[in-house]
């Protein structure tokens, strides 16, 4: 019996660098920045009309409207008692 062997090179996919290159810092410090910035405005302008008056004055017309329905709902549940 006879053997043979054959050598021969085998192509490899090639490996991608250790470490690949880097965006600079600053490009994607501001990258990242100017998103926040946006949000930051787009928060401070949905609340520019808000102040603690105006919002106690609206927390205390909820409550009044709960006690409101509750008092509807008490009013449709009150317990069955048979005449005697």
């Amino acid at each position: 019996m006879v053997c043979y062997a054959v050598a021969f090179h085998m192509a490899y996919p090639s490996k991608p660098p250790l470490h690949a290159e880097r965006p600079s810092v600053e490009v994607s410090e501001q990258q990242r920045e100017e998103p926040l910035r946006q949000h930051e405005a787009g928060i401070r302008a949905a609340v520019e009309g808000l102040s603690v008056e105006s919002v106690a004055q609206k927390m205390s017309g909820l409550g009044l409207e709960i006690s409101r329905a509750l008092n509807g709902r008490t009013e449709q549940v009150k317990p069955y008692s048979p005449q005697r």
